[in-house]
């Protein structure tokens, strides 16, 4: 993240390991311009009087010592998609999606990939406790990730409330993997809009909890590529993303 972690010239007195390398690519994993424009300077009433002005100075002060780093220090930059702002130089700077997902949930989606999804009898004949059954079980739906506001929370709490209305007033409970600053602000949030919501509080997103879970909905609009996204997409499961440039990698 070259954004902060070339600020580290040395370390210990010896220089840091990326300054001793004549061709730095720098990789752009966090929208930290949105999370300073989002984040409030304090608490209350006062912090949602002065955002107005302190959450834009953030924002540009953020972005302003990015750029400075970033031009400073490396000889290519990558962005993960287009939702961040320039950084870098047109000619060092390019967007591409280099991330990838642990083998572990690879290993789920595949082994699920091999149950017949008819047949009981080969159920019974495959020795691998992660297999997806003939009869497909589902724990239904779950969002997993911190949970600060910036990842949306809020507006999937109002798109469960309708969702609930068009059901006639009966909804599945949503489940709610994973823990942050702000879980109890949140699940107040919840509990105030009448959402039956389980949370979980943090595990691993390849940990058995997960596993049964067939849809994951991320309305985050503050990610650069949500990597919780393609481990669900590698374990075989739906996914409910917005339309975004972060997602843009996933549509297809």
């Amino acid at each position: 993240e070259p954004e902060h972690l070339n600020w580290y010239s040395y370390v210990a007195g010896k220089a840091s390991s990326w300054r001793r390398y004549p061709h730095v690519v720098g990789v752009v994993h966090t929208h930290y311009v949105s999370y300073a424009a989002t984040e409030r300077a304090c608490p209350g009433p006062l912090g949602l009087l002065v955002h107005p002005v302190v959450g834009p100075f953030k924002a540009t002060m953020a972005l302003l010592m990015a750029r400075w780093m970033t031009n400073g220090h490396c000889h290519r930059v990558v962005k993960l998609s287009k939702t961040l702002p320039r950084v870098a130089n047109d000619q060092t700077e390019v967007v591409a999606n280099v991330h990838g997902v642990r083998d572990a949930f690879l290993k789920v989606g595949s082994a699920r990939a091999t149950t017949s999804p008819f047949s009981v009898q080969a159920d019974r004949a495959i020795d691998n406790p992660l297999a997806e059954p003939s009869k497909p079980r589902t724990a239904g739906a779950y969002f997993v990730g911190k949970l600060l506001w910036q990842k949306g929370l809020d507006h999937l709490a109002s798109l469960l409330t309708f969702a609930k209305k068009d059901f006639g007033g009966t909804l599945a409970p949503f489940h709610v993997v994973g823990d942050g600053k702000d879980r109890a602000a949140i699940e107040a949030w919840f509990a105030r809009a009448d959402v039956d919501a389980v949370f979980h509080g943090r595990r691993d997103h390849a940990d058995a909890l997960c596993r049964d879970f067939r849809v994951l909905v991320n309305p985050s609009t503050t990610e650069v590529l949500c990597t919780t996204v393609a481990e669900a997409l590698a374990m075989g499961k739906w996914v409910v993303i917005a339309r975004h440039p972060s997602n843009e990698f996933f549509y297809d």
